[in-house]
């Protein structure tokens, strides 16, 4: 199917299914490991200009969160903004930790992280190799843009960077199952003390 892909579409079309394929997989993957009895639909939609490469839909009105409850990929968005990257598998993988986080806060109401949450870690003398990640000059980079956001955003984005670090590189679906269930899936307090634990 790939090759008669291959030879049909030019290569910008081409280039968004493989990254639009690859993030649908990537949040099914991520979504059905924490919600294993009721996963959501990932939709594709290809031919609408968003600013965004997929996004957690719901209905605050659906109270059962029947029809109007699924994640949209954004063919073009997703293009225009890992289109060419050398690292998209990587970034595809963070957009979906990100998505499925915000379905966490609206199914699961969930604690979420907020700022006076990650300033225990963030010291002048770090100590530890945890004190020394959230402590450098890029962590607090991406704090400044974080706070900028809503609420949900800021939590989305923590925890779609912690559980990024954990995976250490190792992008296997297993590995992302376990980081999702130990991060991607928990309250604040609980993915704190999952933190501090790795810091000791």
């Amino acid at each position: 199917m790939m090759e008669t892909l291959k030879e049909a579409l030019p290569p910008k079309e081409l280039s968004e299914f493989v990254l639009s394929s690859e993030l649908e997989s990537k949040i099914k993957l991520i979504d059905e490991s924490i919600f294993p009895d009721k996963p959501l639909d990932v939709r594709l939609d290809k031919d609408t200009e968003s600013g965004a490469e997929a996004s957690h839909h719901f209905d605050e009105s659906d109270s059962d969160n029947g029809k109007e409850h699924f994640y949209t990929v954004w063919g073009k968005g997703v293009q225009d903004k890992l289109g060419g990257k050398d690292n998209s598998k990587k970034e595809v993988l963070r957009i979906a930790l990100h998505e499925v986080r915000h379905r966490v806060q609206h199914d699961l109401n969930v604690q979420m992280l907020n700022i006076n949450d990650l300033k225990q870690f963030m010291v002048e003398n770090p100590k530890t190799l945890l004190e020394t990640y959230f402590s450098s000059p890029d962590y607090r980079d991406f704090i400044n843009y974080a706070t900028s956001k809503s609420d949900n955003d800021f939590d989305a984005m923590v925890v779609e960077n912690i559980a990024m670090k954990l995976l250490r590189g190792n992008y296997s679906d297993e590995n992302i199952k376990k980081i999702t269930n130990d991060i991607v899936k928990q309250p604040a307090d609980v993915i704190l003390d999952y933190l501090k634990k790795l810091g000791n």
